[in-house]
């Protein structure tokens, strides 16, 4: 394995538990229940994203302290809560410009027989973005639609 690829192994992980824990902690608050339906599937996503991601980064990397992630995750969710719901979703839309390079990188230094696996892993980024982009054009139901797609 080469540096590169475990730090960019390292990089995803981080951010699949970034985004698992935020969305479990806005869910489950009190802001922006009218979308909740939008947070459900989203964390549904990032969940099954992260168990995707999971096997990969115990046998390459071992166990992980996730601490800092979750401190991170924490925070933004608390933002986000006191924030406008498009706030958020231009967060959402810009992270995912900025992170698909990073994730092309990380298919392209993935072992053969785990690339479809990050593919999968890219194209759930690229799937956040659009559902981003749905949104605050205000196709919520398409929104939705590209992530259960995604989903199944």
């Amino acid at each position: 394995m080469t540096g590169r690829y475990a730090e960019l192994l390292r990089w995803a992980h981080d951010g699949e538990v970034f985004g698992a824990a935020f969305l479990r902690a806005l869910a489950g608050g009190s802001a922006h229940t009218e979308h909740r339906a939008e947070l459900t599937a989203l964390l549904d996503l990032e969940e099954r994203t992260l168990a995707l991601l999971a096997p990969v980064v115990a046998a390459s990397l071992g166990p992980v302290d996730d601490a800092a992630a979750l401190s991170r995750a924490a925070a933004y969710a608390a933002r986000v809560a006191a924030a406008p719901w498009d706030a958020f979703l231009t967060d959402l839309a810009d992270g995912a410009v900025r992170a698909l390079p990073r994730f092309a990188e990380l298919v392209a230094a993935a072992p053969a027989d785990q690339r479809v696996r990050f593919e999968r892993l890219a194209e759930h980024e690229r799937v956040v973005g659009e559902f981003a982009r749905l949104s605050l054009a205000g196709d919520t139901p398409s929104a939705l639609a590209v992530v259960e797609a995604h989903l199944r």
